[in-house]
């Protein structure tokens, strides 16, 4: 959690990166740096979220995102530096960290272990394919322009206890068994939801793959990888 090292955050997201975009030598093949940020520098917010929202980060991972974000644009309007900046739902499939809610919960799931549940997982989000991830970014090679923000997102919201319910029932256990509630994270956000009719309309994207379908996709991954996991990598 970056409220355990908040200067590790600062130093990784905009520092560094600050660093590293001050310093790339444009050669005649690099035409454009795509960044991908996140919906968190946005904080909590109720209703859609447009490319136009203000920021309101709540926690340190958050603020740092959102002052690279914000260095980007400064950044460009002294140099023409040519970026553009991509927000996504939560990532998920095949290959994640298992520290992440989707293969964490189905490997727990596979597993016979129980699952905690920050705040009894009260918060809602909402999930994106790792394919769909990938065609976001072929739309933005082929259609992006320069100094634009574009939101990628399956605009199905879903709390993250209906997510698990969702996992149980796939995995054929009891929610209620495979579950326990816990403290909910300092600085969680409880919602927040991207309008994806930015990129509808101007890059011709749309996701392709279902939450239930990539479940079941990243439950056939697990299955395979399960013997070589240990309990301390989650």
């Amino acid at each position: 959690e970056s409220w355990n090292a908040p200067y590790q955050w600062y130093h990784t997201n905009l520092s560094k990166k600050s660093e590293f975009i001050s310093k790339i030598n444009w050669e005649n093949f690099l035409q454009m740096y795509i960044r991908i940020s996140t919906p968190e520098v946005f904080g909590s917010v109720k209703g859609m979220i447009t490319e136009n929202h203000s920021f309101n980060p709540s926690t340190p991972y958050a603020l740092s995102h959102s002052a690279i974000d914000q260095h980007l644009k400064l950044y460009a309007s002294q140099t023409n530096f040519p970026f553009i900046i991509s927000r996504y739902s939560n990532f998920y499939g095949p290959g994640q960290q298992l520290y992440r809610i989707i293969p964490k919960a189905l490997y727990i799931a596979v597993s016979g272990g129980k699952l905690t549940l920050d705040g009894g997982g009260v918060s809602e989000r909402s999930f994106i394919f790792k394919e769909d991830i990938a065609s976001s970014i072929n739309a933005i090679i082929l259609n992006g322009k320069a100094g634009e923000t574009y939101h990628f997102t399956d605009t199905n919201c879903i709390s993250i206890k209906h997510l698990i319910k969702k996992i149980s029932s796939i995995c054929n256990i009891d929610f209620e068994n495979f579950t326990t509630k816990g403290k909910e994270r300092l600085g969680k956000d409880h919602r927040y939801l991207m309008s994806s009719e930015k990129v509808n309309n101007l890059l011709n994207w749309y996701p392709k793959i279902s939450l239930d379908d990539g479940i079941q996709k990243t439950l056939a991954w697990v299955k395979e990888i399960k013997h070589f996991i240990q309990p301390e990598l989650l």
